[in-house]
């Protein structure tokens, strides 16, 4: 479906033709470039020198290694399409969904949705020199990235995601969920000095999390949360700690300080989840469930995991 032929795809795998790969130390493999080995067509048995990616001369042999070289011209003026491939990568991170998207579908076939803005970003990231820091700088300086998700009324046609007329709301990652939660909750991190026992147990708390969330590669204004994901935001083990009177950081030292009225830490866990103060509506609502509850620092906890299992937190809007 795309103009790249088979010789294509062939002279480019000859830049890794000469690896050598020795035994695996410690579940590592060793692997080391060689001065031999070349790559043939499967079938047909026609041997492909290497060949940078739209160019018809094949590589010359230099001092370098053959993947040095590659790397070399992967991020070089040369190569034309490094930087519109990073821009809209970026852009993908930033807003939803690429200028190009499928973001790893990039083609003649799939044309941008805004190809002057891809081209006019493309070139102003390669001329400083492929700066990163730089290019998120710019694109969240622009008055598309600022314009909100709280857009009423709007026709089918503005909904178009691809048009960009609004912030598209995203879903977070499970690495970012589980970062959040660690925030949110003002979970104190490792010491310097901590063991590796500690280390390995948050380290484990983490894999086991985001085990849960895997799912195959999509877009975030397309996240579907199913039964695994649901089941671990509402009684995981990691949101119970969260939410645990005894292992709470955050409600440890909320429900230590004397000087605090229910109404106050109500706030105070409106504010650290979804940074801002509860309407009134809620206020009424969650005051009265405080009120009226036996044990009112549960009632806290049971706001708490509410917040931190609603829409507000878990998506980017």
């Amino acid at each position: 479906f795309d103009h790249w032929t088979r010789e294509d795809f062939w002279s480019y795998a000859a830049f890794f033709g000469q690896l050598n790969v020795g035994r695996a130390q410690q579940s590592v493999l060793q692997i080391t470039d060689g001065n031999s080995g070349e790559v043939r067509i499967p079938d047909v048995g026609k041997v492909v020198k290497p060949r940078y990616l739209g160019v018809k001369e094949e590589l010359t042999e230099a001092s370098t290694t053959r993947r040095d070289q590659l790397a070399n011209w992967v991020a070089s003026a040369e190569n034309p399409y490094f930087a519109k491939a990073t821009v809209n990568r970026v852009w993908a991170s930033l807003f939803g969904i690429g200028l190009v998207d499928p973001v790893d579908d990039f083609g003649s076939h799939n044309a941008s949705s805004h190809p002057e803005v891809l081209e006019l970003l493309a070139a102003d990231f390669a001329e400083p020199g492929f700066n990163l820091r730089r290019l998120f700088r710019v694109l969240t300086s622009t008055r598309a990235y600022q314009l909100s998700s709280d857009v009423e009324q709007q026709t089918a046609r503005d909904h178009d995601p691809r048009l960009f007329r609004s912030m598209a709301v995203k879903s977070l990652t499970a690495e970012q969920i589980y970062h959040c939660v660690d925030k949110a909750t003002c979970r104190r991190q490792l010491r310097n000095n901590a063991s590796q026992e500690e280390i390995n147990q948050r380290m484990l708390e983490k894999t086991r999390f985001l085990s849960k969330f895997e799912a195959p590669t999509q877009r975030s204004i397309e996240f579907q949360a199913g039964i695994p994901q649901m089941l671990t935001m509402i009684n995981g083990e990691y949101i119970a700690d969260a939410t645990n009177l005894q292992k709470s950081d955050l409600l440890a030292s909320m429900l230590d300080s004397p000087f605090l009225k229910d109404q106050q830490r109500i706030d105070i866990l409106f504010l650290a989840t979804v940074s801002r103060y509860p309407d009134s509506v809620e206020k009424a609502k969650f005051g009265k469930y405080v009120t009226e509850s036996d044990d009112s620092h549960k009632a806290l906890a049971d706001i708490l995991w509410a917040l931190l299992n609603s829409s507000e937190f878990l998506l980017n809007h």
